[in-house]
């Protein structure tokens, strides 16, 4: 079979596009999630990680083809350094984490766990044995031109991809929301959702409006949501001291209550006492300070 570094590339785009599916639709089933999710990183459909880590584990690992074993053992290996360094890079450059396996059992720092490296240490088995050579075989079996063509076409997209995904993901820091929360890869991949759209919009509608008069039309919109919100904060406040000051005051009156209440009964009870003997009385004065206690019977 023919091993050229297109066929690596054309190995890369099919694991990245099928680790993609597997990630999305897996989320499906996620009782925490329950519906489709887009789990990439990029804006199309794929996970470079998936790609990158067939193509490091069949250029690394295929002379171990034959030692399942040690192939297993090695592909975990692999597998848990580059999604550690992966996961290290994109939060660096991002200030954002798109997985944190800090909730689960025997994990690094949150980026990598046992529970996914065992998958890994299984898929690297499955792919260099089994479906590897069945791609390799598949694209070396496609005449050079289509093979080139489609590569070319793929490579372009991943690019435009790869500039316009950092260029929105650029103004993650200064975002309204939160992004910056562990494993919030939802929240990110809807953001790089929005802010595609909206850029796709906004270059639609330059053609026909002036730049300067939708930006400032913009920054009006935000300052007049930002100044409701301040204002409905504000009443929130003022309501809720108001509520405070009222129970407060309601609290110290019920303690002038039960303090007068208990003060009158004191007076009675020693009254009443010092009544019965010459002992008794004896016992009043020599404790002067005894007061009536009410407690509520529950």
């Amino acid at each position: 079979m023919r091993y050229s570094l297109e066929i690596y590339f054309l190995l890369f785009m099919t694991y990245s596009i099928l680790g993609w599916v597997m990630e999305s639709v897996k989320m499906i089933f996620n009782k925490n999630v329950g519906h489709f999710v887009n789990r990439g990183f990029l804006l199309g459909p794929y996970l470079p990680i998936y790609g990158f880590g067939v193509v490091a584990i069949q250029l690394l690992l295929g002379k171990y083809q034959n030692d399942m074993p040690a192939l297993f053992w090695l592909s975990m290996i692999t597998c848990g350094i580059l999604e550690y360094f992966t996961s290290f890079i994109m939060e660096k450059l991002f200030d954002a984490r798109w997985w944190d396996y800090s909730s689960r059992k025997f994990n690094i720092n949150g980026r990598i766990c046992l529970e996914t490296l065992l998958p890994f240490g299984i898929a690297g088995v499955i792919t260099v044995c089994f479906t590897n050579p069945i791609f390799i075989k598949l694209f070396n079996s496609l005449p050079s031109l289509i093979c080139h063509i489609i590569s070319i076409i793929l490579f372009i997209g991943i690019i435009i991809d790869c500039i316009l995904t950092c260029y929105i993901l650029s103004g993650l820091k200064t975002a309204e929301a939160d992004l910056s929360a562990a494993d919030d890869t939802e929240n990110i991949s809807s953001y790089l959702q929005e802010q595609a759209e909206t850029m796709a919009m906004q270059l639609e509608s330059d053609v026909r409006k002036n730049k300067r008069k939708r930006r400032l039309k913009r920054q009006r919109k935000m300052l007049h949501m930002k100044l409701k919100i301040n204002k409905r904060i504000n009443y929130e406040y003022e309501e809720t001291v108001r509520r405070i000051n009222e129970l407060k005051d309601k609290i110290h009156e019920d303690l002038n209550t039960v303090k007068a209440s208990n003060r009158d009964y004191t007076k009675e009870l020693k009254e009443a006492f010092s009544k019965k003997s010459y002992l008794h009385k004896r016992l009043i004065n020599a404790f002067p300070t005894f007061e009536y206690k009410h407690k509520d019977k529950k």
